[in-house]
């Protein structure tokens, strides 16, 4: 079985990439370079299809953090960063064992006739990501900004001409504070607290899971979820994750995971990473 990428446009810059599985990663095209955000799973295919889609213009790869379904095709090209402080996780999660374990709980179908040799090997050599390093891609400048929390490595790119944050999993409908390289729901809210304080640079908000997009006020309203944990306001509802039991800030409903009460944004966590 071939992986069958695609692109859609978001906006005249900005392409979603999709390869069947249920994650996405973001191609970034200013009039002289280009940054590719993410590299899924790490099916191999991958670059050969960016560098079709750029016809020879020059780009770079950032990783936003150290997950298996973001990190594990960076082997595939020459370069590519992330933060240091999420090397020893990306080398635990981007094994070929730990992809088709993750894979086979979310696209089992994509994977059954797939060989091990259809995925890239993993990647432990990157150049480093700091918190506000910019990449100019000619008319558009990309800045990423680290906001720890679902990891301790993660970083949000802001496409500051755009005006689009491409908050992939650091600020979502269900954001995971709950394995090891998660800070705790206090830690996160001050992460949250001093990402806010730059909001003034972008009007949309883009995700890597799901919908993939979410309304701008889905950073506050992650705050206010992470202060209504804290207080044991929430609604802690029971859920699942990986075989794990974990609890929701906010009900959802059991088949499609949305809020009950209508909102957008949710926190998963254990009791564990409270304080």
């Amino acid at each position: 079985m071939t992986i069958a990428y695609a692109s859609t446009p978001i906006t005249d810059r900005i392409m979603r990439l999709s390869d069947g599985s249920d994650v996405c990663t973001y191609l970034v095209v200013g009039d002289k370079r280009a940054l590719l955000v993410d590299t899924g799973y790490g099916f191999r295919g991958l670059r050969s299809y960016v560098e079709s889609l750029l016809q020879g213009k020059p780009y770079d790869v950032v990783i936003t953090h150290g997950h298996v379904d973001h990190a594990a095709g960076a082997a595939e090209f020459d370069t590519a960063y992330m933060h240091p402080a999420d090397l020893e996780l990306n080398v635990r999660h981007t094994t070929i064992e730990f992809r088709r374990a993750m894979l086979s709980t979310t696209s089992a179908e994509l994977i059954a006739d797939i060989s091990d040799d259809a995925f890239v090997p993993t990647r432990s050599d990157f150049l480093p990501l700091e918190d506000r390093q910019t990449f100019n891609l000619g008319d558009l400048t990309v800045c990423l900004f680290h906001v720890p929390g679902h990891t301790q490595g993660m970083m949000v790119p802001v496409v500051l001409e755009e005006r689009v944050a491409l908050f992939g999993d650091a600020c979502g409908v269900g954001t995971l504070i709950v394995f090891e390289e998660a800070s705790t729901v206090t830690e996160y809210r001050e992460s949250l607290l001093a990402f806010k304080q730059h909001e003034g640079l972008w009007d949309r908000v883009l995700r890597q899971h799901g919908t993939c997009e979410s309304p701008k006020s889905i950073l506050s309203t992650n705050i206010e979820l992470c202060s209504l944990i804290m207080a044991c306001e929430d609604d802690a509802f029971p859920a699942e994750f990986a075989g794990m039991k974990t609890l929701m800030a906010k009900a959802v409903d059991p088949v499609s995971r949305a809020r009950i009460d209508g909102g957008e944004g949710n926190i998963m966590y254990i009791e564990e990473k409270i304080r």
